[in-house]
């Protein structure tokens, strides 16, 4: 684990983190971090699934931070298109291959990077998932995990 333990993350963001009870196969914790958003913390938890080289890793992010005043984040997400989705019995959206991600390509280049995003809203937080390459229902299911 490179970042935070689950204890100093919570400590440093004054807040007790979800965490899932489910995982994919192959998924181990990679890195956990705190990020500040509009002047709250935001606890990013890095999952990770490595591949036969590193264009064919899957990951999985899991962002928590809480709500607070104006809890409107924008997303450029290019052509695609958000779909209403009920997350743990909360209205959310699912967002497939949006362009939100950033990879070195082959060449040592930058690049765009197409994620499937699940937000939304509980317990008076925000919860953003996102991942190079799990579907849908492998993310709901993950969420539906949180504890």
């Amino acid at each position: 684990l490179r970042g935070l333990t689950e204890e100093a993350a919570e400590l440093q963001a004054g807040f007790s983190l979800y965490t899932p009870g489910y995982l994919p196969e192959c998924f181990s914790l990679n890195n956990r971090s705190i990020l500040r958003e509009q002047d709250r913390p935001a606890v990013m938890t890095a999952y990770h699934c490595p591949g036969k080289t590193v264009y064919e890793d899957v990951f999985l992010y899991i962002d928590q931070s809480p709500l607070g005043g104006e809890s409107q984040t924008g997303y450029p997400i290019g052509d695609a298109r958000p779909v209403e989705a009920t997350v743990r019995g909360q209205k959310g959206l699912w967002i497939e291959q949006a362009p939100t991600g950033v990879q070195s390509n082959r060449e040592g280049k930058t690049e765009l990077m197409p994620v499937n995003l699940l937000l939304w809203e509980q317990d008076g937080f925000f919860f953003q998932m996102r991942s190079n390459h799990l579907s849908q229902a492998e993310m709901m299911k993950v969420a539906e995990s949180l504890e």
